[in-house]
């Protein structure tokens, strides 16, 4: 039990309950290997109140605390996604001012097409795999989650081309307003 290489001495002298388990000369214990001679034994436990029972409870109730390194992979790669949303953000964007997103033939292009099927692929692989499930500490999506998704991006278009609409309608009045007050300014 308390892992000797070698065989120990056991003795039929009596010790309080308190004794520490390495001190305690007159127990054995599961699966301890008799070397020499005979004796007689009582039981004082079974199941999960042995020694050994209590081992195996410790280990089982033991958390899953994550080591520093495993802490800062995790805060290093919410940061790069975050970074990475941004950035994806900022060309969505940029490229949404020019012409409106619902207009842009999504078939067009052969890279973005490429780059969406990827990135599908690894979700449902990271979502949907056991291993990754285990490694990534992710849950499989129901029927519902996806839904939800769906709905929430159909819903962040909207908003992103109504906004889009109301910034572009109030900075073309704005215009016009200091279009008229130059010309009325200058005289024209």
């Amino acid at each position: 039990m308390t892992g000797e290489s070698i065989p120990s001495k056991k003795i039929i002298q009596q010790f309080s309950e308190d004794t520490p388990l390495a001190d305690r000369e007159n127990m054995v214990y599961l699966g301890t290997v008799v070397a020499k001679g005979k004796a007689t034994a009582v039981v004082t436990a079974i199941g999960q109140k042995t020694e050994l029972g209590h081992v195996a409870t410790m280990v089982k109730e033991t958390d899953d605390n994550a080591t520093p390194l495993q802490k800062q992979i995790n805060s290093f790669g919410k940061i790069l996604g975050l970074i990475l949303i941004a950035i994806n953000i900022l060309i969505f964007v940029v490229r949404g001012l020019k012409i409106s997103i619902l207009k842009i033939n999504p078939f067009s292009n052969k890279f973005l097409l490429l780059s969406i099927g990827l990135g599908l692929i690894m979700l449902l692989i990271a979502i949907y795999t056991p291993f990754f499930n285990k490694v990534l500490h992710t849950v499989p999506l129901g029927i519902k989650e996806w839904f939800v998704l769906g709905c929430y991006a159909i819903l962040s278009i909207v908003v992103y081309e109504s906004g889009k609409k109301l910034f572009i309608a109030k900075n073309s009045q704005n215009r016009l307003k200091s279009n008229n007050a130059f010309n009325h300014n200058a005289g024209f």
